[in-house]
C-alpha cells in the first residue's frame, strides 16, 4: 500500500470518486449511501494484500490450535498411574509422597511440609488440600485435582485454544499503526490542501482529524479483530478432519479473516466521513450503531466468558509467613544451628535430626517434590504443570530461567544437611563419617550450581527485570549461598575427614 500511494499519489480519493460515480447509476444519487458504498468497496479491495500474510497464518495458527489443544486434553485424561517415568526407581517414590500429600488426616488450615517444619526466607505456610469430588485412593484425589482445579488454573491463565488478549492482538497491529501514521502526516502523499479538497473537507484541519479518529477507532476495534475470527474459523473447519478439502478451506478462511477485518474497517471509514462532511442526525446515528456494533463483537471475542461464574477451590492458601533465622555456632558442636521464629515469638529447631542419605534422591523426585510443596504461587503451578508434561522424557529441558532457579533453591538444601549433628559428642561412626563425606561433597557441587544458576540469570537480563519474583529470588540466592559458604567452611574444619589447614575449594573459588 505504502508502494501504491507512492506511484499514485491520492488513489484513494481518486478511486473513491470513481466508485461512486459507477454505484450511482445502481444505488442513486444519495451522496451519503454513495459515500458509504464508496469506502467499503475501497478497504475491501485493499485487503488483497495481506494474501501473502495468509500463508504463515495458516501454519502457525493450525498447529497452535493443535498444540493447545492437546496441553488441555492431556490434563483432561491425566492418570498419575500412566505416566511414564524417566527413572523407573522413582515411581514408588513419588507415589508414597502424593499418598501422604493428598491423604485425608489433616484438618483444614494445617500447615504442610516435607518431613520438617523447615521454611526458608520467601516462602509460606499453606492450607492442606481440601478434598475434591474423587474419594478413597490419595491418587485418584490428586488426579482429581490436576483434571479439575489445576487445569481450571491453567485455562484462567492461557485460556482455551481460540482465545487470544486484546493487547497482544493490538501489538501484532503495530505495522498498520505505523501505516496509519504515514497515512496521516503524509497527506495521502501529497500536499495537504489539495488532499484536503479533493476529499471533499471543508479546511485541512477537519480533514486531517477526520484522518486522525478515524485511523485510531481501526486500530482499537478493527485489526485486533483478525486473529480471534481466524482461530473461531480454523476451528471450525478443523473438527471435520485434516484431509486436503479441510487444510484448502483452512486457508482460504485465514484469507476470509482478514477480509473481514477490512469489511469492518470500510464501514468505520464508510460511516464516519459522511458524518464529518455531512453531519445530521441520521449520519450521527448510523456512525454510532456501527461503533456499537463493533464494541460489542470486541467484547464477544476478547471477554473470558468462561472464567465468570467459576468458582474454583483453591489448592492451598498462605496463611503465615515464616523467616528463617539463623543463630551462631554452637560451642558444643562447632556447628550453626538453626532456628524458626514463628509469628508469636517462638522458636523451634528448624532442621530435622534425622539424617538422610541424599544419595538415593534422583533428580525428577527431587524437583517434583520441591515443586509441590511450592504451588502456593500461580506462577509455580505453571512450573508444576510444565514439569508434569515433560515427566516422560529421558532429559528434562531445564534449561530456561523459572527452572533454574527451582533448581538452585533446592540444592541449597544439601548444604543445610550440614547442620545436622554428626554424632554424639562429636565423634561420629564409620557410617556417619561417610555420610558426612558424602555431604560435603554434594554441598559443594550445590554451590557451583547456584553461581552456574546465577550466571545464566544475569544473562537474561530482559526477562529478569520483567519478573519481580524473579529479582527477589536472586536477592534470596545471594544470601543463601553466603551463608551455605560459611556453613561449609565450618564443617570441613571441624570434620575429621577433611584436615583443618585445608581450605575449601567453595571458599578459594572467585565470586561468579
Amino acid at each position: 500500500m505504502d508502494l501504491s500511494q507512492l506511484v499514485f499519489p491520492r488513489w484513494l480519493l481518486i478511486m473513491d470518486n470513481h466508485i461512486m460515480g459507477l454505484a450511482a447509476t445502481l444505488l442513486g444519487g444519495s451522496p451519503v449511501l454513495l459515500q458509504f458504498v464508496g469506502w467499503l468497496v475501497i478497504w475491501m479491495t485493499s485487503s488483497i494484500a495481506t494474501l501473502p500474510a495468509s500463508i504463515p497464518s495458516f501454519f502457525s495458527f493450525r498447529m497452535k490450535i493443535r498444540h493447545h489443544q492437546l496441553i488441555l486434553d492431556q490434563m483432561a485424561d491425566f492418570d498419575v498411574r500412566a505416566a511414564k517415568c524417566s527413572e523407573p526407581s522413582d515411581r514408588d517414590a513419588i507415589e508414597r509422597q502424593l499418598q501422604e500429600v493428598f491423604r485425608e488426616q489433616d484438618l483444614p488450615g494445617a500447615s504442610f511440609g516435607l518431613g520438617s517444619n523447615a521454611v526458608d526466607e520467601g516462602e509460606v505456610k499453606v492450607q492442606r488440600f481440601e478434598s475434591y469430588q474423587a474419594t478413597g485412593d490419595p491418587l485418584d484425589r490428586f488426579n482429581a485435582y490436576v483434571r479439575g482445579v489445576l487445569r481450571d488454573i491453567v485455562m484462567m491463565q492461557i485460556g482455551d485454544e481460540i482465545y487470544v488478549p486484546w493487547p497482544l492482538c493490538l501489538t501484532t497491529s503495530l505495522p498498520m499503526i505505523l501505516y496509519s501514521s504515514v497515512n496521516v502526516l503524509g497527506c495521502d502523499n501529497g500536499s495537504c490542501e489539495e488532499s484536503a479538497r479533493v476529499a471533499g473537507a471543508s479546511s485541512m484541519l477537519q480533514y486531517m482529524l477526520a484522518n486522525v479518529i478515524g485511523w485510531t477507532l481501526n486500530i482499537l476495534l478493527t485489526f485486533p479483530l483478525t486473529y480471534p475470527v481466524m482461530l473461531r474459523m480454523l476451528k471450525c473447519v478443523l473438527s471435520f478432519g485434516d484431509g486436503p478439502v479441510q487444510r484448502c478451506a483452512a486457508f482460504l478462511c485465514c484469507f476470509l479473516a482478514y477480509e473481514y477485518t477490512y469489511i469492518c474497517g470500510g464501514l468505520i471509514w464508510g460511516s464516519w466521513i459522511p458524518a464529518v462532511q455531512d453531519p445530521s442526525p441520521t449520519q450521527l446515528t448510523v456512525f454510532l450503531l456501527v461503533i456499537a456494533f463493533l464494541v460489542i463483537q470486541c467484547i464477544c471475542l476478547f471477554y473470558r466468558w468462561e472464567s465468570q461464574g467459576q468458582k474454583h477451590q483453591s489448592s492451598c492458601r498462605c496463611v503465615q509467613r515464616q523467616v528463617a533465622t539463623y543463630q551462631p555456632v554452637e560451642a558444643a558442636s562447632g556447628l550453626p544451628s538453626a532456628f524458626l521464629t514463628e509469628a508469636d515469638g517462638s522458636s523451634h529447631q528448624m532442621l530435622s535430626m534425622e539424617r538422610t542419605d541424599w544419595s538415593t534422591v534422583q533428580p525428577p523426585l527431587v524437583l517434583f517434590v520441591y515443586m509441590l510443596q511450592r504451588t502456593c504461587s500461580r506462577s509455580r503451578i505453571l512450573w508444576f504443570v510444565g514439569y508434569l508434561l515433560k515427566f516422560g522424557r529421558k532429559e528434562p529441558n531445564l534449561t530456561t530461567f523459572n527452572f533454574e532457579l527451582v533448581q538452585a533453591f533446592f540444592f541449597l538444601g544439601y548444604v543445610e544437611l550440614l547442620c545436622t549433628p554428626i554424632g554424639d559428642e562429636g565423634t561420629p561412626s564409620e557410617e556417619q563419617q561417610a555420610d558426612a563425606e558424602a555431604a560435603i561433597s554434594a554441598a559443594e557441587q550445590s554451590v557451583r550450581d547456584v553461581e552456574e544458576a546465577l550466571t545464566f540469570a544475569r544473562g537474561r537480563q530482559g526477562g529478569v527485570a520483567s519478573n519481580p519474583e524473579a529479582e527477589e529470588a536472586l536477592l534470596q540466592l545471594e544470601v543463601r549461598i553466603q551463608n551455605c559458604r560459611g556453613r561449609l567452611f565450618d564443617v570441613r574444619c571441624n570434620s575429621p575427614l577433611v584436615a583443618k589447614s585445608e581450605a575449601p575449594p567453595v571458599a578459594k573459588r572467585r565470586r561468579t
